[in-house]
């Protein structure tokens, strides 16, 4: 049972993973919540789109730590929103990921054990540095099991080591190229290079995706449709197609926003599930300092991305019951990682290919003055281009797959559109060494009642963004329902 708070309004901007984990929280402790999308339907990024009949995503592809106990699937049995998920677990086969460069292949397994076998097979000359590397993602793994982060117990970092670059520490224990490639893969989750990673979120990502991975069977649009029941099941009010412009305000308190619409709704507490960049633009001029405008104004932002999207007929190739990462090197260092995933779909006697490759805004700038439907051929034939390459890149894997029907690509410029992200950025805020300071405290803003969450305020992905929005959260509830979610999230016996 949960005990809930005197009854007071609240407003989420935003109803993407984010937005739904912060908006069903505070309507759960007993909250009047209104949360508003700017699109004609709420999900934000885990609401993917139909084209020809087949469900595209857009942004969940696999999850990690999901399995029974561990931190997402907790989270989301507290949320109310576990059942009716369909999920399909990777690794069954002793594969999770496949990593392909040249003619190497590492296959990346479920399980801390069978990682360390696996790496221990393919390099048996580098014992010693494997020793090293499992000691940090083993102690990961056992923080996010404790879920420290938001039972409010010590997650003590150490400066000099975690938040060195993930490619140098391979380097100084003497990894080989090859080793220190491997390891690097999973950076590209998180959009931050292995010579710009922090040493902590590396290794939180690979733990998180060690201690179990999960696909969602079907559409992702369906895991938006059961955050929206649950929200308002909770009492909680949805409303879409309305854009906030601006925050109102009295005496450095949010009182309020306003719409594009020139809607108003008031409440002394509003959540932006947006970027740190779109929640300061809510914020009227003069209202905050001009060091926090430039601090915010400054952040680099992750890389964009582009995105394939096909029907491949069964008959062509099957279903792959894991993910492929293509892997491109660069003064023997990893430089890019090309992720690629054939899964089932809907439609009887046809599979969906997804293949997403690093793209920067730069390339597709000369159009980010226009917006969807309203771009030229030109844009378009840059796209079919991009459609071209990354369908030659799956079929050096997968097999010539010569009747595979290309449905959508998507660009930088489609990220900015649909998610309000700047420069199309897919995970945000680049959580950099070189960002270390910069990018500490995003959640906090000089405005009273006013609090962002989203990927950027702690980690991306469907797991960082749901406990970066928690951890927000539990100041602003209050030390009663603090004490609540330690009990909830505490270690399991």
């Amino acid at each position: 049972m949960v005990t809930q708070i005197p009854d007071q309004k609240a407003i989420v901007i935003g109803s993407g993973i984010g937005g739904m984990t912060a908006a069903i929280t505070l309507a759960k402790f007993g909250y009047r919540v209104t949360l508003a999308e700017k699109n004609p339907l709420a999900g934000g990024l885990m609401r993917g789109y139909t084209r020809r009949g087949f469900d595209c995503e857009v942004g969940i592809h696999y999850l990690g730590a999901l399995g029974p106990g561990q931190p997402l699937h907790r989270i989301f049995e507290f949320l109310g929103i576990l059942p009716g998920i369909s999920l399909e677990p990777l690794g069954a086969g002793g594969v999770t990921d496949r990593y392909y460069l040249d003619d190497f292949v590492f296959d990346l397994p479920a399980g801390l054990e069978a990682f360390a076998e696996h790496l221990r097979a393919a390099f048996p000359s580098e014992q010693k540095q494997i020793t090293e590397v499992l000691e940090i993602v083993n102690l990961s793994a056992a923080r996010l099991s404790s879920l420290d982060v938001l039972s409010g117990r010590s997650m003590t970092f150490d400066l000099k080591k975690d938040f060195h670059p993930v490619n140098g520490f391979l380097k100084e224990i003497n990894c080989s190229s090859r080793l220190r490639q491997v390891l690097s893969v999973i950076t590209a989750s998180v959009g931050v290079p292995p010579d710009k990673c922090p040493l902590y979120l590396w290794s939180t990502a690979l733990a998180s995706y060690l201690l179990s991975s999960w696909r969602i069977s079907g559409s992702g649009a369906r895991m938006a449709e059961i955050c929206a029941e649950r929200f308002r099941e909770l009492g909680g009010t949805i409303i879409t197609g309305e854009e906030a412009v601006k925050l109102k305000l009295a005496d450095k308190s949010v009182k309020g926003v306003t719409f594009k619409s020139g809607r108003e709704l008031q409440a002394p507490l509003v959540v932006a599930a947006v970027h740190p960049k779109i929640a300061l633009a809510l914020i009227p001029e003069g209202s905050c300092l001009p060091e926090y405008r430039r601090r915010i104004q400054a952040l680099e932002e992750t890389p964009g991305v582009v995105c394939l999207q096909a029907g491949i007929p069964e008959s062509d190739h099957g279903p792959v019951p894991y993910n492929i990462y293509n892997l491109r090197v660069e003064n023997e260092d990893l430089s890019d990682a090309s992720f690629i995933q054939l899964k089932r779909t809907g439609k009887p006697d046809w599979n969906i290919l997804t293949v997403i490759r690093r793209s920067d805004f730069q390339q597709w700038k000369q159009w980010e003055n226009t917006f969807s439907g309203h771009r030229d051929g030109e844009y378009e034939a840059a796209k079919n281009n991009e459609a071209r390459q990354l369908l030659e890149e799956s079929r050096k894997i997968l097999g010539p797959c010569e009747n595979a029907r290309v449905l959508d690509v998507f660009t930088p410029l489609t990220l900015r559109d649909l998610a309000s992200s700047p420069e199309g950025s897919a995970y945000g805020i680049m959580r950099s060494v070189k960002q270390k300071f910069r990018t500490a405290a995003l959640h906090r803003t000089p405005i009273k009642g006013f609090h962002v969450v989203g990927q950027s305020v702690m980690a991306p992905g469907i797991l960082g963004t749901s406990l970066g929005a928690i951890r927000t959260l539990m100041p602003v509830i209050g030390p009663e329902i603090l004490d609540q979610w330690r009990a909830l999230f505490g270690p399991k016996e």
